[in-house]
């Protein structure tokens, strides 16, 4: 399990990356209709990225005991990374519509940004 917890606490930097590059691109194709492509992109890596770190957490949360005494990693910190998951997945499809209706919009920057400030947000620090 030690390794699959040095796995989890690295991966949490390539969504974090993910997590900025889709925000970034949600801005930029507001802007620029040559960016679109770039930003849906971004919001597919962000998502398959946030994908794989919440498997790989409930991984830990099923397979691992030490994290039962503490109720912001028995509780809270999973809770929160589901509903960063779920925001993320509802602004990459909302992206996905607005694209195919030729809307630029607002509501998937506000999802992406939302979701990365509940991951900000529950990420465990070092006073855990």
């Amino acid at each position: 399990m030690a390794a699959i917890l040095l796995l989890h606490g690295l991966w949490r930097w390539a969504v974090l990356i993910a997590a900025v590059l889709a925000v970034t691109g949600a801005l930029t194709s507001m802007r620029d209709s040559a960016g679109v492509s770039r930003a849906q992109r971004f919001g597919f890596w962000y998502t398959l990225a946030l994908d794989l770190q919440v498997t790989v957490g409930l991984i830990l949360w099923v397979g691992e005991t030490a994290w039962r005494s503490h109720p912001f990693l028995a509780f809270i910190h999973p809770l929160a990374m589901l509903a960063g998951l779920g925001l993320a997945h509802v602004a990459r499809s909302r992206q996905r519509k607005l694209v195919t209706a030729g809307r630029p919009s607002m509501v998937p920057l506000a999802l992406y940004i939302a979701s990365l400030a509940v991951l900000v947000l529950a990420i465990p620090t070092g006073r855990v």
